[in-house]
């Protein structure tokens, strides 16, 4: 699976496999969130418009919507998904 991601470098230890040295796990807890949504349902040729749009009204073209989350929206996910 990894190997994949970060090679065999041929020493026997670092292979990509469980006990390469190279892998961690962290577990991170977030207190907020944001992420991009695609606006356009039409894909790239919506995305091209709003580009084209942009370039034509000199304003920033709006391809993406971004959504936040707050603490409490990620507690209620936390809650929900156990």
């Amino acid at each position: 699976g990894l190997k994949a991601w970060l090679g065999d470098l041929g020493d026997g230890k670092h292979d990509g496999g469980p006990e390469d040295p190279r892998i961690i796990l962290i577990k991170v807890k977030a207190k907020t969130a944001q992420y991009a949504i695609t606006r356009s349902a039409t894909g790239a040729v919506g995305n091209f418009v709003e580009f084209a749009k942009g370039v034509a009204t000199g304003e920033t073209a709006q391809v993406n919507k971004l959504r936040y989350l707050d603490e409490s929206e990620l507690e209620q996910w936390r809650s929900s998904s156990q």
